[in-house]
């Protein structure tokens, strides 16, 4: 297992709450109808899944349509009324204090999986590696999934991507073209080498790189231990 200490910090920064009330004003309405409506504005109300008594506000400029979270990229975009936060929803975001109470400076919608993410990794849960299908359902995405495991520990996952396609190990929930087998290997953002290099950056812990760039030392990348180590001074 890597240095969990620097994310779990910038994660623990984080507030996940769950959607309790959406308010809109038809004078807010731009555009489209039914579900087609495009807001100008709309507000809403979240209650902190750690802690219901603390509640949290929200407005429609706040919406961040893409996190960062090393080589994973948690995106959504709320286009019309049918993609608006619902209540029972779980957000995610940086809180801030106004005057009408606390309130989030930014938030994301579908934020569930990198709730999941956190709880793996405050509890440091290695015992989560060895059920693959639960935990790719509780982080619903290729680079979450590997991003994690690697995390706690798993190079291999993520260095499998290197090989040819028909030697990765079979995805742990989604199925080929025929419906039947589950396919191998992952769709991801990034290559393995540039991945670690990402993922490095986010935990400032230069082995996650070492360990990959060592099963693959006859691999030419411009994502080396030279350069993350000037990343990582400045």
């Amino acid at each position: 297992m890597f240095d969990l200490v620097h994310i779990t910090g910038e994660l623990d920064r984080l507030v996940f709450g769950r959607v309790t009330k959406v308010g809109y004003d038809d004078k807010h309405v731009a555009f489209g109808e039914g579900d087609e409506r495009v807001y100008r504005h709309f507000y809403g109300y979240v209650r902190c899944l750690e802690n219901p008594r603390r509640s949290l506000w929200l407005k429609k400029e706040g919406h961040r349509s893409t996190v960062y979270l090393g080589p994973v990229y948690h995106e959504s975009s709320i286009t019309t009324l049918s993609t608006y936060p619902k209540v029972g929803d779980v957000l995610v975001g940086i809180p801030c204090s106004l005057e009408k109470g606390e309130a989030f400076s930014w938030w994301a919608p579908s934020a569930r999986p990198l709730y999941e993410l956190r709880t793996m990794l405050r509890k440091k849960d290695r015992n989560s590696l060895k059920h693959t299908s639960r935990m790719y359902q509780k982080l619903k995405s290729d680079d979450l999934y590997v991003f994690a495991r690697l995390l706690l520990g798993d190079v291999d996952t993520l260095t499998s991507q290197m090989l040819d396609i028909s030697e990765r190990p079979r995805h742990p929930v989604k199925k080929n073209e025929t419906g039947h087998q589950r396919k191998k290997g992952f769709e991801l953002r990034w290559d393995p080498i540039p991945f670690a290099f990402f993922t490095s950056m986010m935990t400032r812990d230069r082995t996650v790189l070492e360990k990959v760039l060592e099963r693959f030392p006859s691999v030419f990348t411009e994502y080396t231990a030279e350069r993350l180590e000037s990343c990582l001074a400045n």
